[in-house]
């Protein structure tokens, strides 16, 4: 059986977020999902881009009268006339005045709707997201924040009750649920961000339509897109075209959108005669042909979500120049995709003239624009993934988990100081997980709690919910010291040392975890991996619930330690799945081991003779796949989320080092090219994984239930 969907807009008259839902109906499979579309008013130009398999319900009556003109009487006019006077009378907050009409006047008038669905969802801000609420029966509801809540004047006290029984809070780019998470903190862990669909195919087939408008010949042709509302900061356009004009620029302006500005914005074009400058076209249906035959594409706005006219610029090769609001970064590179200037006329005209008279930058612009694809129709998969597939397998987890210690640790020697330069580089990973709502878990060892950077930056995104902070026990620098007999030359493991050293030195550092951060941590993994019944015992005591040291298929045994005969753990037959391990005082904690795949699977390297031989080479014998990036295995460690995927493993865990995110910082990333190289993959991998895993951190999985066959005493 199909799932049952309903999406719940006002109108599809011309907006970004009306854009974005046709686009995204028109991706979502029509074998899947039963999906019924309610709008309270059905009119706009987006109307005849819903596909046909989209059911378009008429909405009760009482709720098409209470939207509709008040010149159109109707027997809820009154109700509509009362419930804004009196709400208007109340308070002048937009938000507030309409979240009181419709709380005491309008949901009192409307029908509740009938029809059970899996999912509902309210598209807008306001009064969609309370109809859901209100007015719908579904087993889970979603409403969509299309902007920056802040920057467009939203008011918590309007939303927060709806939101409270939303199932997530889905808002449109990184910096807008930022944004969300600051208002909203106690809904942190249900807001999340997913990107506007936008689907390329689409935008370059009807950009090569033709426009009924002339463009002259010798001017340059400027097009802005939007609805004529003072946050879209048009007048400041205009005025931008003033200036143009006076400096004698050659070029015409073409502003596409309707809305409550337009006979005011037309007088402003009149009293500073730019009628053969600049043209208000009124809204198109096919706005992509305007932007395809446009030499830049200026965005004036005051404030915005995340921009889809900037996005189909990008997609069609049309450089950018836009103004400076909090979420532009969030869409344009400077330099390299466009020009973000200050907020006002002056600024606007100086960026367009930079753009038309510098031809170096403009032609830069124009190549990294097409040599880029940002279409982003495959992200219509992370919309499944969130509203649930029929029929389809649940979301698994991906755990990111990070060493985090000094620099180079495989090139110390005993007796040099360690760096830990690597915290200035650490923010970048931090974002870019963020991104694809993933959670790094920082397992962190002495060297780096030392240092005052690192733990301004760990605190932060730990005490947000975005990060989580382990620990991670090096022993050989870690306090207090103490000198073993030395009798082999590998660093010494935590085992080997005395029981109550052992303890002294796991405390003293969780102690200075939590001193340093205000945060107790409560997982770990060991350095260098080797683990023993005593040290499960101590991380118990220390209020450790969940360890990530199991490493399946590995066996360490030849990787020395400092005494006679001591050596690393054997995980060679250890378990694949969590478990929990039972210690002699009566306590356990959660091993959560690392993923970690035996494969004869060929990863054919051809980029020299060398590596060819390796690649068959290890698909004759086996080898261990981890999803560990090495510069060279991206295909690898997709392979595995593939394959964790479709096994009984409900999670897979992904690791680094710290300093590998570093240039220098490590033999396998040594230098700005190979940690761009890096990021490149990490880019990749995390929005592969994005489609069917979603982010934990390892504390949030100690909560979770094991069944007793899972349980194994040391």
């Amino acid at each position: 059986m199909k799932k049952k969907i309903l999406f719940v807009n006002i109108s599809l008259v011309n907006g970004g977020a009306e854009k974005s839902l046709v686009n995204l109906l028109n991706e979502m499979p029509e074998d899947q999902y039963e999906i019924d579309l309610l709008l309270f008013r059905k009119e706009g130009m987006f109307l005849p881009q819903v596909p046909h398999y989209v059911n378009i319900i008429e909405a009760p009556d009482a709720l098409k009268n209470l939207y509709r003109p008040v010149k159109d009487f109707n027997k809820n006019t009154i109700t509509k006339v009362i419930g804004t006077a009196i709400s208007k009378t109340l308070t002048s907050n937009p938000y507030l005045m309409r979240e009181f009409r419709w709380r005491n006047f309008y949901r009192r008038k409307i029908t509740r709707l009938s029809k059970h669905y899996d999912v509902a969802v309210g598209c807008v801000v306001g009064e969609c997201t309370y109809f859901v609420n209100d007015l719908v029966s579904a087993d889970k509801k979603l409403c969509w924040v299309h902007t920056d809540y802040v920057g467009a004047k939203c008011d918590r006290r309007a939303d927060e009750k709806y939101y409270q029984n939303m199932d997530s809070i889905v808002t449109v780019s990184d910096k807008c649920a930022e944004v969300l998470k600051t208002v909203f903190p106690e809904f942190q862990n249900k807001i999340l961000w997913l990107p506007n669909i936008t689907s390329s195919e689409v935008l370059r087939k009807r950009s090569k339509e033709e426009i009924l408008e002339r463009i002259d010949e010798g001017k340059k042709l400027i097009v802005s897109v939007g609805r004529l509302i003072p946050l879209k900061g048009f007048d400041m356009a205009i005025d931008a075209a003033k200036i143009m004009k006076q400096d004698g620029c050659q070029f015409q302006w073409f502003i596409l959108g309707n809305g409550e500005l337009f006979d005011k914005l037309n007088a402003q074009i009149e009293a500073l005669e730019l009628k053969d400058w600049v043209k208000l076209l009124g809204p198109k249906e096919n706005p992509y042909a305007y932007i395809a035959k446009s030499d830049v594409v200026v965005q004036s706005s005051k404030y915005e979500g995340k921009s889809v006219v900037l996005d189909e610029a990008k997609i069609l090769g049309i450089p950018i120049v836009s103004t400076n609001y909090d979420t532009v970064v969030d869409q344009i590179i400077p330099e390299k995709e466009g020009l973000i200037v200050n907020m006002d006329a002056e600024d606007i005209a100086h960026g367009i003239e930079k753009m038309f008279n510098n031809q170096m930058l403009y032609k830069t612009i124009k190549n990294y624009l097409n040599a880029h694809e940002y279409g982003n129709q495959a992200d219509v998969e992370k919309y499944i993934k969130l509203i649930g597939k029929q029929g389809g397998k649940s979301v698994k987890k991906l755990i990111i988990t990070i060493d985090t210690e000094g620099d180079d640790l495989w090139s110390w020697k005993q007796g040099n100081a360690i760096t830990t330069n690597n915290t200035l580089f650490l923010d970048r990973f931090q974002r870019l997980c963020n991104k694809y709502n993933f959670f790094p878990v920082w397992l962190t060892n002495y060297e780096m709690i030392q240092d005052d950077r690192y733990v301004e930056f760990v605190k932060k995104y730990a005490l947000e919910g975005k990060a989580e902070i382990g620990m991670h026990l090096h022993a050989w620098n870690n306090p207090p010291m103490y000198q073993l007999e030395v009798a082999q030359e590998g660093a010494p493991y935590l085992i080997e040392y005395p029981d109550d050293v052992m303890e002294a030195k796991i405390k003293f550092l969780t102690d200075l975890i939590f001193e340093r951060t205000g945060i107790k941590p409560v997982s770990h993994r060991a350095g260098r991996w080797a683990t023993n019944e005593k040290y499960f015992e101590l991380l118990s005591k220390y209020g450790y619930v969940v360890d990530c040291s199991v490493t399946p298929h590995v066996d360490w045994k030849t990787s020395l330690g400092q005494t006679e005969g001591s050596c690393g753990s054997d995980y060679s037959s250890a378990k694949d799945k969590p478990y929990s391990i039972d210690t002699s005082n009566g306590s356990s904690v959660l091993e959560v081991p690392v993923t970690i795949l035996r494969s004869h699977k060929l990863f054919l390297k051809t980029s020299s003779a060398k590596n060819l031989a390796r690649s068959i080479w290890h698909a004759m014998k086996g080898t261990e796949l981890w999803i560990r990036p090495n510069g060279d295995n991206l295909e690898e460690m997709k392979y595995v989320l593939d394959q964790t995927y479709v096994s009984d493993r409900d999670y897979a865990m992904f690791m680094i080092h710290s300093s590998e995110l570093m240039p220098g910082g490590s033999p396998t990333f040594k230098d700005e090219r190979s940690i761009e190289k890096l990021y490149k993959d990490l880019e990749a991998l995390f929005a592969y994984a994005s489609v069917k895993y979603e982010g934990i951190r390892l504390r949030d999985l100690s909560n979770r239930k094991e069944s007793s066959a899972n349980k194994q005493t040391l």
